[in-house]
C-alpha cells in the first residue's frame, strides 16, 4: 500500500483578517457562470501566488518542500520499498485551472489542473525488485511527469474565527494522468556504473508501472500543499468576501 508523508507547517487561523479579496482575485457571483469566474480567479491567483506573498503568509509554490516521501512495496511487477528526503517539487508555477465543480450546498468542490511538467529533485533509498531484478540504491534521484492533468476534490466546512464565518478546506483527494514519467537514480548497486545505467534505462521503460506506484505519494504531497496553502489564505477572508451573494 502506497503511503506518503509530508511535513508541514501546522496552520493556525484567525492572526489577522485582510478585509477583502485582493484586487486581482476577482469575486465571483453565485449563479450559472460561477464555475467560469472561478477558473478566471484561480488562474490569476497560481500567476501572482506562485512566488508567496508576505502579506497574505503564502509561501512559494514553486518549489515544494517535503522533508519525506515513503513509498511501501506491492505486489506488482514494480515492487520496491522507496524513501526520498530533502524533496524539491518544481513545475506548479505553470499550473492551469481547467475545470471546475462548486457545489456550494454539499461544500464540495472538484477542480482540474493541467501542468506541463512536474519535476522532483531529492535524495533516495531503494530496495526491492523491477519485474524480476533486484534493484538497492541510494543518492541522488530526479524524476520528471510530462504533461500531468490533476484533479482534486476538496471537501470544506465553513467556521468562525474571531466571530467571522471563514473557509476551512477539511480533506482533499488527488488523482493524476501523466503522458510520461522518466526518472534517474544515481548510485545504484553501490555506484556500480553498468548495473545501474541499465537499471535506469529499465526502469524508464517500465515508466507506466513506476507511476502507479510512485505517482500517488508524490500527487498527494502536492495536494496537501495546496490544502495548507488554501487554508493559510482563506483564513484571512471572511466568507462574505469571496461570493457575490444574490
Amino acid at each position: 500500500m502506497m503511503k506518503s508523508v509530508l511535513f508541514v507547517t501546522a496552520l493556525v487561523f484567525g492572526t489577522a483578517f485582510a478585509a477583502s479579496l485582493p484586487p486581482f482575485i476577482k469575486k465571483c457571483k453565485i449563479g450559472a457562470d460561477l464555475d467560469k469566474c472561478v477558473i478566471t480567479s484561480a488562474n490569476a491567483a497560481i500567476a501572482r501566488f506562485a512566488k508567496g506573498d508576505e502579506k497574505y503568509r503564502i509561501p512559494s509554490t514553486d518549489p515544494i518542500h517535503v522533508r519525506e516521501l515513503t513509498v511501501k512495496e506491492n505486489a506488482g511487477s514494480v515492487a520496491v520499498n522507496l524513501k526520498f528526503n530533502d524533496v524539491s517539487i518544481t513545475g506548479l508555477a505553470n499550473s492551469k485551472l481547467v475545470n471546475s465543480r462548486m457545489d456550494l450546498d454539499k461544500k464540495l468542490i472538484e477542480w482540474t489542473f493541467e501542468v506541463p511538467k512536474v519535476v522532483m529533485d531529492s535524495q533516495y533509498k531503494i530496495d526491492g525488485r523491477i519485474l524480476i531484478l533486484p534493484i538497492t540504491g541510494n543518492g541522488k534521484g530526479h524524476l520528471e511527469l510530462e504533461n500531468v492533468k490533476l484533479k482534486f476534490t476538496l471537501s470544506y466546512k465553513l467556521i468562525t474565527v474571531k466571530g467571522r464565518e471563514v473557509v476551512k478546506i477539511e480533506k482533499i483527494d488527488a488523482k493524476h494522468f501523466t503522458q510520461k514519467l522518466s526518472l534517474k537514480f544515481e548510485n545504484l548497486f553501490n555506484g556500480d556504473k553498468a548495473l545501474g545505467d541499465n537499471m535506469n534505462v529499465i526502469l524508464n521503460d517500465s515508466w507506466e508501472e513506476l507511476n502507479k506506484q510512485l505517482g500517488p505519494p508524490i500527487i498527494q504531497s502536492i495536494a496537501l500543499y495546496v490544502q495548507a496553502n488554501l487554508n493559510r489564505f482563506l483564513s484571512q477572508i471572511p466568507y462574505s468576501e469571496i461570493f457575490e451573494f444574490q
